[in-house]
């Protein structure tokens, strides 16, 4: 027993690794002068690790032909891979990065900011703020950087997420058996 719980140390090690390596690079890639390339380079890093996401936690991801961002994260949602937080603020990240695709004039304001900011859960806003006050501590505080960081939360939660998918897959199937076994139960007790 004890050696897999050191196989196990060694899997979230490396896992851990990889989390920061990808959020550096997230990071790295996100530093531009202008919103518009922050909020693209953003949604190319989010939407990539959702289709890792969905690679890892379907059998033919493939096959299913996804060619939208919109339903490459209506899917992680359908099948459980991400919860409804994390959705419904990608949900929003996705509304925001359309409408720079959309519309020449755009311009993210500190409204879609709070917009987003507003729909993250306790932990995600909790996450937001201290990685904030870290990157504020080597440079000033500006609208970009509190964007980048706030995107660069949400990447990492996606990537947190793609990490764990095997444990998700099992809660998920799990809860659907105790429901089929309620559903019985139910039906044993009418009899």
């Amino acid at each position: 027993m004890e050696y897999i719980n050191e196989l196990r140390k060694l899997k979230f090690n490396e896992e851990s690794k990889i989390h920061i390596q990808k959020r550096k690079e997230f990071i790295k890639a996100t530093k531009r002068d202008d919103t518009l390339a922050i909020v693209l380079k953003a949604h190319l890093y989010i939407e990539a690790e959702l289709e890792e996401l969905l690679r890892l936690g379907t059998k033919n991801y493939k096959s299913l032909d996804l060619k939208y961002f919109k339903d490459k994260l209506n899917l992680c949602y359908g099948i459980g891979l991400i919860d409804r937080d994390l959705y419904t603020v990608l949900k929003k990240f996705n509304t925001i990065r359309n409408k720079y695709g959309h519309r020449v004039d755009f311009e993210i304001t500190e409204t879609e900011f709070k917009e987003m900011y507003d729909l993250m859960n306790s932990e995600q806003k909790i996450e937001y703020s201290e990685e904030l006050k870290i990157t504020t501590m080597y440079s000033q505080e500006t609208f970009d950087m509190r964007l980048r960081v706030l995107l660069a939360s949400l990447y990492s939660e996606v990537v947190v997420c793609s990490q764990s998918v095997n444990s998700t897959i099992v809660d998920n199937f799990l809860e659907w058996q105790i429901n089929i076994l309620n559903e019985y139960s139910d039906i044993l007790k009418k009899e």
